[in-house]
């Protein structure tokens, strides 16, 4: 999956940092004397992977259905922009699991990205009196519970920048 996100991005993943680069097809342009050179533009990217998303409907959807359904939906991959979703097949008898890459700007819409897709393909494959099994819902769940902790995180990251601001600003009052 990793492999996967690297080469839809062309970007560079460091481990130690956990931070994926990712070169995007805008040159910026640098005047170097009398000559322009095109330097790359580089973009920090966040990414969510998923490697066994269990719905077992999904071995009812041709693959041609399922792909229409997430064009109809707005899923997919902007190619310019290095950011969006893609789908790991996995191809098996069963047919009844998938993997997925979301790829963002910033980590809360990788994340939102990633639940509402699994969102949109159980509604989209499940019937109501469904008798099969899922991981979807779960995962749901878990990715809001994710999400309310980024929420929480930047709060408090934001609540002491103001107090760090506020206490910079007395200081230099009382000089």
């Amino acid at each position: 999956m990793t492999q996967l996100m690297l080469m839809m991005t062309g970007g560079s993943l460091d481990c130690r940092t956990s931070r994926l680069e990712v070169p995007l097809t805008k040159p910026f342009l640098r005047q170097k004397g009398s000559k322009e050179t095109a330097l790359p533009a580089v973009a920090s990217r966040y990414a969510v992977l998923g490697s066994r998303l269990l719905h077992t409907n999904l071995s009812m959807v041709h693959y041609s259905v399922f792909f229409q359904m997430c064009k109809a939906q707005g899923i997919g991959f902007d190619i310019k922009e290095k950011q969006g979703t893609v789908f790991v097949l996995h191809d098996s008898c069963e047919r009844y699991s998938l993997g997925m890459v979301t790829v963002g700007d910033d980590l809360q819409g990788a994340l939102m990205t990633f639940a509402r897709n699994l969102s949109v393909i159980h509604q989209e494959i499940s019937a109501p009196n469904m008798q099969g099994e899922t991981n979807f819902k779960d995962l749901i769940r878990d990715i809001e519970e994710v999400l309310g902790m980024t929420v929480q995180n930047k709060a408090q990251v934001t609540e002491e920048e103001e107090k760090t601001a506020a206490v910079a600003v007395r200081t230099k009052l009382d000089h």
